[in-house]
């Protein structure tokens, strides 16, 4: 596989025949537009930009992928041409948490997006290969944002169960013996502002 790779980077550099040259440029431009990049930005690639791309677009290897375009420094403006040509931001950002609802994703997740992200979502989707949704968000890494997101939420709660009940006299002991099913109930009840359920709460859960 390496000897094929290199072979195709030697004769790429050593001038191929127009036919192939577009179709590497042609594979390398579908692959950045569909990350969100402008026209303009993939024309001011070099050669030897264009056949690294190309490389590891054949490696399959997304990492590698968005190591190599990250090294390029190229402009990501399509965000706003996008919004301006689908009717604007609104709407484009209604298709987008349609295409997340689809996919299983709640509504939170759209917050958590920046424009760009929202614009290669919404380019993806209007591709004819369903499966451009699937790959622009796993190169997003929405999975990732969900679960540390989900871990952040977790903590906080965890912190403020704890502040709370040291506040009022539960011992250190009894707080390390609480397992995420507590924390979870006893954040629940300590925001209700109910005194005598949070008594009954705190008494059940640090019980023996």
């Amino acid at each position: 596989m390496k000897r094929l790779l290199l072979a195709t980077a030697a004769v790429f550099a050593l001038g191929t025949p127009a036919f192939a040259q577009t179709a590497i440029e042609t594979t390398v431009s579908e692959a950045l537009m569909t990350r969100g990049y402008s026209a303009e930005g993939i024309a001011s690639l070099t050669d030897a930009q264009v056949t690294e791309l190309y490389l590891a677009l054949t490696s399959e290897d997304d990492a590698q992928i968005q190591t190599v375009i990250a090294g390029f420094g190229l402009p990501n403006d399509t965000s706003s041409d996008l919004f301006a040509a689908s009717g604007g931001e609104e709407q484009t950002r209604a298709a987008v948490a349609e295409v997340l609802t689809t996919a299983g994703y709640p509504d939170t997740l759209l917050d958590m997006l920046s424009s760009e992200q929202i614009a290669q979502i919404y380019l993806s989707s209007t591709s004819e290969d369903a499966s451009d949704v699937t790959m622009t968000l796993e190169e997003i890494g929405v999975d990732e944002m969900m679960a540390s997101a989900g871990n952040t939420e977790e903590t906080d709660a965890g912190m403020y169960v704890t502040a709370e009940l040291e506040r009022r006299g539960v011992s250190a002991e009894d707080i390390a013996k609480l397992d995420d099913s507590d924390i979870s109930e006893l954040y629940i009840v300590l925001t209700s502002g109910d005194e005598t359920a949070i008594r009954e709460a705190i008494a059940s859960a640090t019980a023996s």
